[in-house]
């Protein structure tokens, strides 16, 4: 892995982290020796297979399926919301896969749905495939993510003996005596018929609707609500009560585009975001829903004159 992409990794190989600590934390545990991304580079593979092994070592591998409870911890974070507003189980699933196609992730997942049940491959771009206790990890903290989705009742099997739970999320019961490592997952759950999606509320009161009479000002408050992370005009339509193509005409009457409506947002939010001056340039970009790191710097400068990295380096120098 380049350096470039090193350093693209960095927050979502600390995110991981942060979710594992806490839900060790939760459930009484702890996990030592303390792993923290160094200099924005990525935390290293190695070291975190070895804290894996070391709590599998001290607290037995079935456990590992319990750390993904660590996510009811971090909710409030950029990246929480980002992958869970607006989302049910199969659009999570796809912010997912964008995450790790946006860090160039060493490791990654590929899914396929059907009713009820999501088969889980977790990869490798290298040699060497992840390993059993990776693969339990990742597969807890989906099971979670999950369950924020409208996902009830969630429980894991290996998929070379699907019929054989090894795992209940709602209970947090280890169903096997034996976990053994297989080529994919089965995740299965029971969507929620009344789910509300994890949207952000739209509009404040019916007097501040009543203010926003132009549909250029309904689609920017929209785009927010959803979420800048695969945001598309079916699902800003959805929050408006309108189909898409009405959308796209009342636009047009405007002499607007829903594609420049939304490249402004996420522009906005980009700015808003390295002015804050807390988060990387890689980790804003993902969550302003750019597709990689060259699209976040093209529009960027495009709409600002300047690039996200010129533009955070101004935001230091202004006074607190």
């Amino acid at each position: 892995m380049s350096a470039s992409a090193s350093k693209n990794a960095a927050f979502a190989s600390q995110a991981m982290m942060d979710i594992l600590r806490a839900g060790a934390k939760l459930n009484g545990f702890a996990i030592e020796p303390s792993v923290k991304a160094v200099n924005q580079s990525k935390v290293p593979i190695t070291s975190k297979r070895a804290l894996l092994q070391a709590f599998v070592d001290k607290y037995g591998i079935e456990n590992i399926l319990k750390l993904g409870q660590g996510v009811s911890q971090l909710l409030h974070t950029p990246l929480s919301m980002a992958l869970l507003v607006g989302s049910e189980p199969q659009s999570l699933l796809s912010k997912w896969h964008r995450l790790e196609r946006y860090v160039h992730a060493l490791h990654y997942t590929e899914s396929d749905f059907s009713q009820g049940q999501i088969n889980i491959k977790h990869l490798s771009r290298g040699e060497e495939l992840p390993s059993l206790v990776e693969d339990l990890a990742v597969m807890s903290v989906l099971c979670a993510l999950l369950s924020y989705c409208g996902a009830s009742k969630i429980t894991l099997s290996g998929q070379a003996d699907s019929e054989t739970l090894l795992f209940d999320f709602e209970t947090q019961t280890t169903l096997c005596e034996s976990i053994q490592a297989c080529s994919s997952w089965v995740i299965r759950y029971e969507p929620c018929a009344r789910h509300k999606q994890n949207s952000l509320p739209l509009f404040a009161n019916e007097d501040e609707q009543a203010l926003l009479a132009s549909w250029q000002s309904k689609v920017e408050q929209a785009i927010i609500a959803t979420g800048f992370v695969e945001t598309t005009i079916d699902k800003v339509a959805m929050q408006l009560c309108v189909s898409a193509r009405s959308l796209q005409r009342h636009l047009q009457q405007e002499n607007l585009k829903f594609a420049q409506l939304l490249q402004q947002e996420r522009v906005k939010y980009a700015s808003k975001l390295l002015m804050q001056k807390q988060m990387s340039l890689a980790e804003i970009g993902f969550l302003c829903g750019f597709s990689d790191q060259a699209h976040f710097t093209r529009i960027f400068s495009q709409c600002n004159g300047m690039t996200p990295k010129a533009y955070l380096e101004m935001a230091f120098t202004l006074p607190v």
